[in-house]
Formats: structure tokens, C-alpha cells, sequence
């Protein structure tokens, strides 16, 4: 995968929990938390992040009328700013992204080549992520907003890992209506302690879900008439981390068959 690993971060509205979690992935990423809290699985991994320290962060705004990109450090690190938590995370560079939805055809290109150095970056914005569509969405709601906004289901839709809070409107309802992504629920993220254990755990699990594609990508490339051989499947496996029963179940998926399996892997 060529260029910076991408992380869209948004949430059901104002208060949502967007700039908690993004500095806290930030934080994770970057490598300022403690190596004793708790482990990144430690199996063969494609991508790594966690070897991935250089973050930069796209802090979104909605305008009416006007867009620019803010770098100016003297206006990012003002107090109590969602820019100065980004940088005060790790966040090697973080640019202020305003503009009416329409013009981010124009502007977020600009922003996200200012950043294409880095390893990874943060994009924290709900129409941002939309027009950029990133490798995974993030859905934040952990309290403070009371309903979700209508123009958040379509994000909320296509995020593969939400968290939140028990004083969420989603948390009596997710079991219904969260069926295609991960749920990480906590007490309340903004006060609890355990939050950079819940960190690490989505960072893993992102691991997971970009080692399952590129498996897949592997299984359909490497395949012949809808057929792989046992032995290319454990290669697969081998290079991306995954069991040998999850890379069976993506050739399920696939509708494409191992052949010649004599070890009972598949």
C-alpha cells in the first residue's frame, strides 16, 4: 500500500468524542504510551502500525462561504483548541481544514499532499472522511451529544469500528442496528482509565481488518478458476498474520477453494 496509512475519525455531532479519540490514537501511534499497559498482538503483521510513529492530523470545520488550510503555529496551539490537543498528542503536523462541503474536492487534495511524508494520518471531520473515504472510519459517541445527527448515519454506515460510552443514544440500540463493525463500549471515555487499553484494542483490531484485505486481495490474485492450493493459502497466511481458519474463511467468502489440503488447515 503506497502512501500514508489513513485514519477518519467522526461521530454523531458536537461533543461526540471525535478529538478525544483521535488524540488518543494519535498518542498510541506516535509511541507515548507506556509498553506495560498492554500489548499490540505481537503476530506477524502487514502493516504494523504500531511501527508507525510519524502522525499528522486534518482537523475539519464546515464553513458557509470560505475555505483555507491553517498551519500557523500560533493559531493551532491556542488554548483549549481541538488543534492544540491534536499537537500536544504527538501529531507531527496538524493543518486546519475549512470549507463548505462542496469545496473539498478542492482543498482537502492540497492538505492531505502536505502530509503524504508521514506514515499516517488522522482526518477528524465527518464530510472530510466522506470525501476521502479513508483505509478505516472510526465513529465516535461517547456522551455530551444527545441524538445522532440524520447526515451521520451514512458515516456511521460505513465505519468498521465504533466507541462508545454508556450515555450514548446508540448504546441501547447497537445490538439491532451495528452489525458490520466492532463495537469497543466503555463507562464513559473521557474519564476512564482504561481508555489507552481501549486504544491499543482498536489499533489491533485495525490490524486485523487491513491484513484480512489484503489477504483477500492475496486469495483472488494468487487463485486460479476459483481455485488456490492449500500451501499458497498458509503462504498467505503466513505473510499477513492471520490464522490459517481466518484465511479459509475469506476463500469462503470468496467463493474460492483450497485444493489439496493434506494438513487439515482449511
Amino acid at each position: 500500500m503506497g502512501g500514508p496509512f489513513i485514519i477518519g475519525v467522526g461521530g454523531g455531532g458536537s461533543s461526540s468524542g471525535k478529538t478525544t479519540i483521535a488524540s488518543a490514537l494519535i498518542r498510541a501511534l506516535s509511541g507515548r504510551l507506556n509498553a506495560s499497559e498492554v500489548q499490540i498482538n505481537e503476530h506477524a503483521s502487514f502493516l504494523k502500525l504500531s511501527a508507525k510513529k510519524r502522525w499528522g492530523a486534518i482537523k475539519y470545520t464546515k464553513t458557509e462561504f470560505y475555505s483555507s488550510i491553517i498551519d500557523d503555529a500560533e493559531i493551532l496551539n491556542e488554548p483549549n483548541k481541538d488543534t492544540q490537543r491534536l499537537i500536544e498528542a504527538g501529531a507531527q503536523v496538524v493543518l486546519w481544514v475549512q470549507s463548505p462541503p462542496e469545496n473539498l474536492s478542492e482543498v482537502m487534495p492540497l492538505a492531505l499532499d502536505r502530509l503524504y511524508h508521514l506514515d499516517g494520518i488522522i482526518i477528524e471531520g465527518n464530510s472530510a472522511i466522506e470525501f476521502v473515504n479513508p483505509d478505516v472510519i472510526v465513529f465516535a459517541s461517547t456522551g455530551g451529544n444527545k441524538d445522532i445527527k440524520q447526515s451521520s448515519w451514512s458515516l456511521l454506515n460505513k465505519a468498521k469500528i465504533v466507541i462508545m460510552s454508556s450515555d450514548s443514544p446508540l448504546f441501547t440500540v447497537y445490538p439491532n442496528i451495528l452489525l458490520n463493525c466492532k463495537v469497543f463500549d466503555t463507562w464513559n471515555f473521557n474519564k476512564n482509565n482504561d481508555n489507552d487499553i481501549i486504544i491499543k484494542e482498536v489499533i489491533d483490531y485495525m490490524e486485523t481488518l487491513m491484513n484480512e484485505k489484503k489477504a483477500k486481495e492475496l486469495i483472488i490474485e494468487r487463485s486460479v478458476e476459483q481455485r488456490i492450493s492449500c500451501a499458497e493459502a498458509r503462504k498467505i497466511a503466513e505473510e499477513t498474520g492471520l490464522p490459517y481458519s481466518s484465511v479459509g474463511k475469506l476463500a469462503d467468502d470468496l467463493r474460492i477453494k483450497i485444493s489439496n489440503c493434506e494438513l487439515g488447515c482449511f
